[in-house]
């Protein structure tokens, strides 16, 4: 099938509208078949995604997580395959997907990738107002500091990379403080997990909905895939198609002790510290009196949650992978 690669030129603080000749040069020099069609506001991904799909092609993201989201909403239940060309500021889920987070070497290996069956997460809210909304997220969804740290790395876009998440990270660390929540999940399946969680830092096992944690909370993170934040593996074991979302929450903490595990946290080693539980669940429902940040693939959905349902939908989407 042939490629219609989906430019975000906003992608990277605006950086990415720079690299659409060097897009093009790439999948000419490969033999590729395609078309370059340029995003033009928030939501127009899907609104081309689904027209591209129609039309028999393949198609292909170029921006960051916040692209992919919207494309990979086009593409649900239509025979196309998503791909992921890496051109925004944080990348994560290429990262979680295996592919290289630079844009030529991302291009050139389209040709070499296979659709192969991806999870979803699923997302519904209800905001203090009273409003209910809902999303799907590709990657990660996250509620408590990482949201608002997305928040606050929306002013930093100018910085490359993680830069700019760890620029917002610090200055909400002084502003930050750990709200009380209440957390429920479903089939928690720690047989499958417990060789990569230390002893007594995992969720007690349970085949139905059970009352999980309550208490103040620094952030809860929910990941399809390993990576969040421009490379913080806060899920480190997470896999893009096991049916499981793969949970971290991370006990309300002082700022000290946040920045002392961020370091960890951005190789997978803050698995095992005494604030820290992991647990994979098929879904979670959340409530807080106080109302919260929540941040879908880095992109904000909400500052006033109060109430947060998360499930996971099993080999929903295609995504072009490499077979290994």
């Amino acid at each position: 099938m042939p490629y219609c690669f989906l430019l975000n030129p906003a992608a990277a603080n605006g950086r990415a509208k720079r690299l659409r000749g060097r897009l093009e040069a790439t999948a000419q020099a490969a033999g590729m078949a395609y078309v370059v069609r340029e995003t033009q506001a928030a939501g127009h991904a899907t609104e081309l995604a689904q027209k591209a799909a129609a039309e028999g092609y393949h198609v292909v993201a170029v921006g960051g997580d916040g692209t992919v989201q919207e494309a990979a909403a086009g593409v649900l239940g239509t025979e196309a395959a998503l791909g992921v060309v890496p051109a925004g500021t944080g990348n994560d889920y290429a990262r979680s997907l295996g592919l290289p987070t630079k844009l030529d070497a991302a291009a050139r290996l389209l040709p070499f990738l296979s659709p192969r069956a991806t999870d979803i997460g699923r997302v519904s809210w209800t905001n203090a107002d009273g409003s209910e909304h809902a999303s799907l997220f590709t990657n990660a969804l996250g509620t408590g500091f990482d949201a608002y740290a997305a928040s606050l790395a929306e002013h930093y876009k100018r910085l490359p990379g993680q830069a700019a998440y760890l620029a917002a990270i610090f200055k909400g660390l002084r502003t930050w403080s750990n709200p009380p929540v209440r957390i429920g999940i479903s089939k928690s399946v720690l047989s499958e997990v417990a060789p990569a969680i230390p002893a007594g830092h995992e969720a007690e096992p349970s085949p139905a909905s059970t009352s999980w944690f309550e208490g103040p909370f620094f952030l809860l993170s929910l990941g399809v895939g390993f990576s969040v934040g421009g490379g913080f593996r806060l899920t480190p074991e997470a896999q893009p198609d096991d049916g499981l979302l793969d949970a971290c929450l991370l006990r309300g903490i002082t700022a000290g002790r946040a920045i002392q595990l961020l370091p960890r946290a951005m190789r997978g080693a803050h698995v095992g510290a005494d604030e820290v539980t992991l647990t994979r669940l098929t879904s979670m429902t959340l409530d807080a009196d106080t109302p919260l940040p929540v941040h879908a693939d880095g992109e904000l959905l909400s500052t006033s949650a109060v109430r947060l349902t998360a499930t996971i939908e099993p080999d929903a989407l295609r995504v072009l992978r490499p077979d290994a």
